[in-house]
């Protein structure tokens, strides 16, 4: 999997967030492993100014109870 892709993040009533992202790392185990799955890791290429103060506020919000 290569290039951009777009990434939707659902916040609790609030609206979404819409993230043009990268993927930058990529692993697919097989059925013979002890668990079988895809992931992949994003680095954030573009958010819009709007949405990342949404998500600084969300994030410090979290981060103060934690």
């Amino acid at each position: 999997m290569e290039g951009k892709l777009r990434v939707t993040i659902e916040v609790p009533h609030r609206r979404s967030l819409n993230i043009v992202a990268m993927v930058v790392w990529q692993t697919v185990s097989t059925p013979n492993e002890s668990s079988s799955g895809f992931g992949i890791g994003v680095k954030f290429a573009h958010i819009p100014a709007d949405d990342r103060h949404l998500l600084q506020s969300l994030l410090a919000k979290h981060f103060e109870r934690n």
